[in-house]
């Protein structure tokens, strides 16, 4: 059973992915929400052009860059899908998307 802070967080979590997915939508690109919270890829999403991404999603006040260990899951579950891996920095005043391997800003 999951203790009342690890579930704050995952629901906080959870609604920052939401918002990503929506944005990534608006775009036009047709997304996926990963089901939990134990993986390094939160959403995928497909461009109509064929180009893919891979998404990590960090949120709060001043989100952090994901670890080591993080980029290295994200970086190898985009390789072997030949997708682009992405890291989503959520804040309230909006969202910026990165290349996971050299920290570019994406934009879409």
């Amino acid at each position: 059973m999951m203790s009342r802070s690890h579930q704050d967080r995952f629901g906080k979590g959870r609604k920052a992915e939401e918002r990503v997915a929506r944005n990534l939508r608006m775009h036009g690109a047709s997304v996926k929400l990963s089901p939990g919270s134990r993986t390094t890829v939160d959403l995928e999403a497909r461009w109509p052009g064929g180009k893919r991404w891979m998404v990590q999603v960090k949120s709060g006040k001043c989100p952090r860059w994901p670890s080591t260990e993080e980029l290295q899951g994200l970086n190898s579950k985009a390789t072997k899908k030949r997708a682009t891996p992405v890291v989503a920095m959520v804040r309230e005043e909006g969202i910026t998307y990165f290349s996971a391997r050299c920290r570019r800003k994406l934009n879409l």
